[in-house]
């Protein structure tokens, strides 16, 4: 079972100290939850949650909902699937809304481990940029961010995000 990393656990005690307003990861993980970030975007979904495809109910991902080959709804009998984003689907109103609005209010965005190549998630930091905000990029190699980012930490997460919050406690 993954288990959240430092980098992870970081972010979400930034979160507590009101150090980082909100969180948005296109990981289905859900590993950014478990370490206690609560203002969060999940982007793409979580695998720890099923959903309905016919009424919309969601319940947490259990042996008994998944022991059938196909497993269906206790609510109405419709087909359950992991509530994740797949190829072709859109992504959910609300995570994507609350990404975009977390964006227009950012004053600084982390961008942390991602190549900037998947859309719409890539168009995140973008507006942040686009509404005046300063873009860090947390990457050990370049990126589709590393032109537009004014700072450029060419580290690993957790590694990175360790010596930030060693400097944050000074």
């Amino acid at each position: 079972l993954a288990r959240p990393n430092p980098a992870h656990e970081i972010l979400a005690a930034w979160e507590e100290r009101g150090l980082v307003d909100f969180t948005v990861t296109q990981n289905i993980d859900g590993l950014h939850r478990m370490a206690g970030t609560t203002r969060l975007s999940e982007f793409h979904g979580a695998m720890g949650e099923l959903i309905c495809v016919a009424c919309a109910s969601r319940f947490p991902a259990s042996r008994e909902l998944l022991a059938p080959i196909v497993p269906t709804c206790p609510a109405c009998g419709g087909l359950l699937k992991p509530d994740f984003v797949f190829f072709g689907e859109g992504i959910p109103h609300e995570a994507r809304a609350s990404a975009f609005a977390a964006a227009a209010r950012a004053r600084l965005c982390l961008i942390v481990g991602s190549t900037g190549q998947v859309y719409p998630a890539a168009s995140v930091p973008l507006a942040v940029k686009e509404a005046g905000g300063i873009l860090i990029e947390i990457d050990p190699g370049q990126t589709e961010f590393s032109a537009l980012a004014e700072v450029r930490l060419r580290m690993g997460a957790s590694e990175a995000l360790r010596e930030i919050d060693a400097i944050l406690q000074r």
